[in-house]
């Protein structure tokens, strides 16, 4: 009798063993392991749904972000890295749906390695190199299409040039910093199907230059600032932004226009005085329209030309906003310009004296920069 208990016990526990085995089973036939990983873990996700448990989910997080993470029967409340909570609604199997929304308001950043496809899902605190890039054309495709641009390629005579006339940098490691993190800021910039380059040049004088679309130079005394990564992807950033604005074609190509026209408008003018002397009175109304219409456009282009100092001002700070744009979708720190700016003068005011951050001819006073960068930088926070 007894002997039977003992049995009836152990085919109980193994009935249910049985059961939790087929139940788990079930589960895991369901599920299937991916090609993604949080930082070195591999993610198991739902064949059917797409979801992952919500257990490995935390499980999977780091240790701090764990504390932002809270269970709450039904759902899952996430606070994100500006302190905001986000409420998460799981599935009838407690497993979280949109995951990788998750991930990213806790602070992780995708990055897909394109050769293997395998996605990795990494704190951005725990290294710069992580967001994720566009699928990159060949180098050929995007070079013939560039070569088909006239701004293009005014831009590559005009970096020729001065690479001819200030020696380009032996440092083979700063060349291909500036390079790297120049690339990775094109890519999230309009003009990302142009091949850009990007090159230093040996000259103690801190600055970097734009030739135009998709030519970008940085100079040693720059990177003798000792800039971080986040500080230089700023920069390159505000340089790229003024290759996608066209600022340095604009101005040459309104001045040939201006040029132009002013031919044009002499001999109109003499045309003018020979249909007077006809009596042409056609003639004289059609000049008289011509006339109007460029006189018209030369005014406008005459009046730009005079107040070339204000422009100027104006494209830096738009290079400043579309350029932090460019980093910061790169996944550089949205300060990073401006506390490379911060550094530049400081170093000017060593070279050039204190008058340095009151603002230039083509550049606005630096306070009124970091002020507009504070500014951008707020509205995206709210």
């Amino acid at each position: 009798m007894q002997r039977n208990k003992v049995m009836n016990k152990g085919n109980f526990r193994l009935i249910c063993f049985l059961i939790v085995c087929l139940l788990w089973g079930g589960h895991l036939s369901q599920a299937q392991e991916s090609t993604v990983f949080v930082g070195n873990e591999q993610i198991i996700i739902d064949r059917t749904s797409g979801a992952v448990s919500v257990i490995q989910f935390i499980r999977l997080l780091d240790e701090p972000e764990r504390d932002k993470v809270k269970y709450q029967g039904t759902s899952l409340l996430i606070t994100d890295t500006d302190g905001t909570p986000h409420l998460f609604d799981l599935d009838d199997s407690r497993q979280l749906v949109d995951w990788e929304r998750a991930l990213t308001l806790l602070g992780y950043v995708r990055k897909v390695n394109r050769d293997t496809g395998v996605v990795d899902f990494r704190l951005a605190s725990a290294g710069t190199d992580l967001a994720e890039e566009p699928e990159l054309e060949s180098e050929a495709v995007r070079l013939e299409r560039s070569m088909r641009r006239p701004g293009y390629l005014k831009a590559q005579e005009s970096y020729r040039k001065i690479m001819a006339q200030i020696p380009r940098s032996n440092d083979e490691q700063a060349r291909r910093r500036v390079d790297r993190l120049g690339q990775r800021v094109a890519l999230y910039s309009p003009l990302s199907g142009l091949k850009w380059n990007f090159d230093v040049i040996e000259t103690p004088i801190p600055n970097a230059l734009c030739t135009g679309e998709g030519h970008v130079l940085v100079t040693t005394g720059l990177l003798d600032l000792n800039l971080t990564d986040d500080e230089l992807g700023g920069v390159l950033g505000h340089e790229v932004a003024h290759g996608v604005r066209r600022h340095t074609q604009i101005f040459e190509e309104r001045f040939n226009e201006f040029v132009n026209l002013r031919q044009e408008l002499l001999t109109l003018s003499a045309q003018y005085e020979k249909a007077a002397d006809n009596q042409d009175k056609y003639a004289i109304q059609r000049i008289k329209s011509r006339v109007d219409e460029k006189k018209r456009r030369y005014d406008f282009l005459l009046t730009y030309l005079k107040n070339k100092r204000d422009y100027d001002q104006d494209e830096e700070e738009e290079a400043d906003v579309l350029g932090m744009q460019y980093a910061v979708a790169a996944g550089f720190d949205s300060e990073g310009e401006a506390r490379a700016l911060i550094k530049l003068k400081k170093r000017s005011v060593e070279l050039f004296g204190q008058s340095y951050g009151e603002g230039s001819r083509t550049h606005p006073p630096l306070d009124r920069r970091l002020q507009i960068l504070q500014l951008v930088r707020s509205r995206w926070k709210n």
